[in-house]
């Protein structure tokens, strides 16, 4: 109850803030200072709001920035594209819409963090992120920031994080797009969006939907099956995103609304006909801010609040041991206070986050509530930017952690509450030396909050630890970036070591209990080629290689690679470039990929040839894109199929 009091009592305040900053007397903002920022593939920080964007140009910490032009003329998963980026591998539990977790430089899923215009999307209960539900028509770019989390995001990670970035315009600016896509496996997918001024009120709107059969060939001498296709992968998803904001003379204000409604088949490796286990899922999600600047600082204000309903049924135990269907409510509310000081030899960031939230999960078959639970999060974090010349930069951050967590009803009346409190720094430094020539050098303590279904369970399916420890990890990394009009290199060495990590250990009945047994190292390079020596050509490569040791308390699995990861991964892509058309061939391979921990299980490895082709005609784009070429059958994550060759074509016309 205090702490309920205490997060109103910062809403209150945040909401007063907005109030006064849209009347209040300030100077003009400044502008932009000019910097080509050579560090990430050409692309600059969209010029709409600068006091929540992060300067990449300054920042010491490595980033990866995919572009809207790289998938605004044909369908492409979110996950698809994350999986091109050095030192990033996803993974998928099936076909279209499956379940997916994505790994930064040898991380578990849980360890990235995931935002959307500076929303976390990460679940408290889960740790992971449904990004599924973004429609790509709204997506203006995609930044990663491996390891580091730049201040601006306020709440890190112990693996670095990823941000969406919604779509702007110019103000006036009006127009719209449909896009139409249909594919293998009867795979259907459409998004309309549209884009105006509306007494000055600059509005975006989309709406998308996505069903997809996922009835792909499954090879029976890799896995168990009754049938000759997949069984209960289907998904069905509809999505809504609708952002508006205003400019005052002395301020800015918007407001942004997403929701998704999500269906989903669970299936197994049995791949059997009996198999109906479901998940349904909705989500909806508000957010307001306010920017102003005040006597040189640049002050931020975010209200946001979310709210998800699950559905899980499985009624025949297909998946766990027991039959289900639990109803999940997860609400959260925050604030979000950000103050940034630009001179011309510093920039000082500040930023506050609280936060709570609501979890109650219902066991409909047996009527009672099974976990009644709440977290308080209150996360602090300071960076000081010191420009000690016109080419040098140095970064000291760090950030202060306080979480409050209680559970007052859960099966057989178990309560408990925990608190912890941790911090975590980082220390950077960049220095263009030449040019073309840009060295950078990171090192920092960062860490992982316990899940809540880690510390309370999950009836039937974990055992909590109300005592565990947060993870915590020391990382390192340094790089030299070369960058031309035409030519861009990078090459990054890394190393991370894990310690208090948290495995998860499955007895006789199948029920986990999470422990801080985990201990590891991991160490490897990552390198990145873009070259457009001429108009028309355009060649892209990237490699990661990764060594990692498993140095937990399991016998079994001590000094043992760890398990979840490829340590080597690479791929290529070459595209010509002609007045009306382009055509693209793109190579993914991966390997050293273990199932287990005592690594005597290990996975086929990917090799994987696309090729699109894309016709543009006036305000109509066709492109058609084949995936998998070569039809190979390979498992994924869960040893689950996945899908062989498939072909997408997708229209979209702009009016």
């Amino acid at each position: 109850m205090q702490q309920a009091k205490r997060l109103s009592f910062l809403v209150s305040l945040g909401l007063c803030f907005c109030h006064s900053s849209l009347n209040a007397s300030t100077e003009e903002h400044s502008t932009d200072n000019g910097i080509e920022n050579i560090l990430v593939t050409g692309v600059k920080p969209a010029a709409e709001d600068q006091t929540f964007q992060v300067d990449t140009t300054t920042y010491t910490g490595f980033s990866r920035i995919i572009d809207r032009s790289e998938f605004v003329d044909r369908y492409t998963p979110l996950t698809e594209l994350l999986n091109q980026l050095p030192g990033i591998q996803t993974f998928e539990a099936g076909g279209t819409g499956s379940y997916s977790t994505t790994s930064i430089r040898g991380s578990t899923g849980k360890q990235v963090s995931f935002f959307l215009d500076g929303m976390l999307l990460n679940s408290p209960s889960s740790g992971n992120a449904n990004i599924q539900f973004l429609p790509t028509a709204v997506i203006e770019r995609i930044e990663a920031y491996p390891d580091f989390t730049p201040a601006e995001l306020g709440n890190a990670n112990l693996a670095g994080a990823v941000q969406f970035i919604s779509r702007t315009f110019d103000k006036h600016e009006k127009g719209g797009e449909l896009i139409l896509s249909h594919g293998s496996f009867n795979n259907q997918h459409a998004e309309l969006s549209g884009w105006s001024d509306i007494n000055n009120w600059q509005t975006l709107a989309a709406v998308s939907y996505t069903d997809a059969q996922n009835n792909y060939p499954v090879d029976d001498d890799l896995f168990a099956t009754s049938s000759d296709e997949r069984i209960n992968d289907e998904f069905t998803e509809s999505s809504v995103l609708v952002k508006t904001s205003r400019e005052f003379s002395q301020a800015k204000l918007s407001f942004m609304l997403q929701g998704s409604d999500t269906t989903k088949g669970i299936p197994t490796q049995l791949n059997r006909l009996v198999d109906n286990a479901k998940l349904d899922e909705k989500n909806i999600r508000l957010q307001s801010g306010v920017s102003y600047k005040v006597s040189g600082w640049n002050i931020g204000h975010r209200l946001y609040f979310s709210k998800e309903k699950t559905l899980f049924t499985d009624l025949n135990s297909t998946v766990g041991l027991n039959a289900n269907k639990d109803e999940t409510h997860i609400d959260n509310i925050g604030l979000f206070q950000l103050a940034k000081l630009n001179t011309e030899t510093q920039r000082i960031t500040f930023t506050l986050d609280a936060s709570q939230d609501d979890i109650e999960q219902f066991d409909q078959l047996n009527n009672k509530i099974q976990v009644d639970a709440r977290r308080n999060n209150l996360v602090l974090a300071i960076a000081d930017e010191w420009h000690a010349s016109e080419n040098t930069s140095l970064l000291a951050s760090v950030r202060q952690y306080r979480v409050e967590d209680t559970i007052d009803q859960a099966e057989k009346d178990y309560q408990a509450s925990s608190d912890i409190n941790a911090s975590a720094y980082h220390l950077g430094a960049q220095w263009q030396f030449t040019k073309n020539w840009l060295l950078k050098i990171n090192t920092g303590n960062n860490i992982r909050i316990p899940t809540l279904v880690e510390k309370f369970g999950r009836t039937g399916l974990y055992e909590g630890d109300p005592e565990l420890k947060h993870e915590r990890a020391h990382v390192f990394d340094t790089g030299l970036l070369y960058s031309t009009p035409t030519a861009k290199i990078s090459a990054t060495l890394f190393s991370r070591k894990v310690t208090d990590g948290i495995y998860t250990i499955y007895d006789s009945r199948g029920i986990g209990h999470p422990e801080n047994i985990g201990e590891s190292e991991i160490q490897g390079i990552e390198g990145q080629l873009f070259l457009t020596p001429v108009r028309w050509f355009e060649l892209s490569a990237d490699a990661t290689l990764m060594d990692s040791k498993n140095l937990s308390n399991i016998k079994s699995a001590r000094n043992n690679k760890m398990p979840g990861i490829y340590h080597y991964s690479a791929g290529s892509s070459i595209a010509w470039i002609g007045e009306n058309n382009r055509l693209n061939l793109s190579y993914q391979y991966q390997d050293e990929f273990f199932y287990n921990a005592a690594n005597s299980i290990k996975a086929d490895p990917i090799k994987a040839l696309s090729c699109s082709f894309t016709h543009y005609w006036q305000s109509i784009t066709v492109d058609i894109t084949a995936r998998n070429l070569t039809d190979k059958h390979f498992q994924s994550f869960y040893m689950l199929p996945m899908p062989g060759r498939s072909f997408t074509a997708t229209f979209t016309y702009i009016f």
